[in-house]
């Protein structure tokens, strides 16, 4: 069943389908691409937070064009709780842990939109006009209902802060139709800004995934988020990749990485092998009562690196989040 409806990702009316294997809509956009988005992404009187929602969903595809089963088809949902959803579904992305990469202030915004424009003329001899209404304006993550207005602003604060120049102007008030260049100095910008993005602000998990470690899980989640970093496990990763290829990626990004040896899981140990060959810094923790039983005791060849010995959960947390500050700032 589908009929003519308004499009909230490129504003536009056409055909829209309504969902059978969750609640929401297909959107057949004007771009050629499908986005199935259950309800649960509506966030209730927040039009600034709807909107950022649906750049990171047009920007994903953007970035990983090839989908499940090579079409367009994800099935976007929000929840908060990421354990609602079956991780062995990659059908189903959950936009709440893409959100933590949101470009919410002034400065990461236009960073981010200097790396799009780049991306997408990536030639010396390129040059592009400023976004519209109806014609990508997701790839500068306008956020306000006054969409021409809020372009305008961007492509003058690029231009102020040296990044572009207008390469073709057009003499009209709004210069509609000018057509923009990136500057020299932009393109230093932009390569110091994938030099920095191959490292994130982000620390990786390292263990089982054991219905009886989710205490464990949790204490980690929460030290390297109190220690101001954005914690990483590849069961919560949306992705369509083998899982090993993944794995690699997060850890080459994170800063360093937190492994658990209190249950004796061989991957858990190989990413951290993984890890330190690349000069990451890597913390051990274990649960004293497995550490102090000589049936439980982690291997010698890990026992000898400074291991976080903890008696409970509190005692985890206020360690490794302490290690974290300690060693990594």
């Amino acid at each position: 069943m589908s009929e003519t409806e308004y499009c909230p990702i490129c504003k536009k009316t056409h055909e829209v389908g309504y969902l059978s294997k969750v609640s929401g809509r297909e959107y057949k956009c004007s771009n050629g691409k499908h986005y199935c988005i259950s309800d649960t992404v509506w966030p209730a009187d927040n039009d600034v937070e709807k909107e950022r929602r649906l750049n990171v969903i047009y920007n994903f595809i953007e970035r990983k064009p090839i989908c499940v089963k090579g079409a367009y088809n994800h099935y976007w949902v929000f929840y908060y709780d990421e354990n609602v959803m079956s991780q062995s579904d990659e059908e189903y992305v959950n936009v709440f842990p893409l959100m933590h990469d949101y470009p919410k202030d002034v400065a990461a915004r236009m960073d981010r939109i200097l790396l799009n424009l780049a991306d997408d003329h990536p030639m010396l001899s390129e040059t592009f006009t400023q976004p519209s209404y109806e014609r990508n304006f997701r790839r500068v993550y306008c956020e306000s209902k006054d969409i021409p207005a809020e372009i305008k602003s961007i492509f003058t604060m690029l231009s102020d802060m040296g990044y572009i120049k207008v390469i073709v102007p057009v003499m009209s008030f709004d210069d509609e139709g000018a057509k923009y260049g990136i500057t020299a100095k932009g393109w230093e910008k932009v390569s110091q800004l994938r030099q920095t993005n191959e490292v994130v602000k982000q620390g990786f998990i390292a263990m089982s995934f054991a219905s009886n470690a989710t205490h464990i899980k949790e204490c980690f989640i929460k030290a390297i988020s109190d220690a101001g970093y954005k914690p990483i496990i590849i069961n919560a990763k949306e992705h369509n990749n083998y899982i090993m290829p993944e794995i690699f990626y997060e850890i080459k990004r994170s800063k360093f990485v937190v492994a658990d040896a209190t249950f004796a899981n061989c991957g858990a140990f190989y990413e951290a092998g993984y890890a330190l060959a690349l000069g990451k810094e890597v913390i051990f923790c274990c649960e004293e009562k497995t550490f102090n039983d000589p049936d439980k005791k982690p291997h010698f060849d890990v026992v000898q690196k400074s291991m976080i010995v903890w008696k409970d959960e509190a005692d985890l947390v206020k360690r490794l989040t302490n290690r974290i500050t300690a060693t990594v700032n």
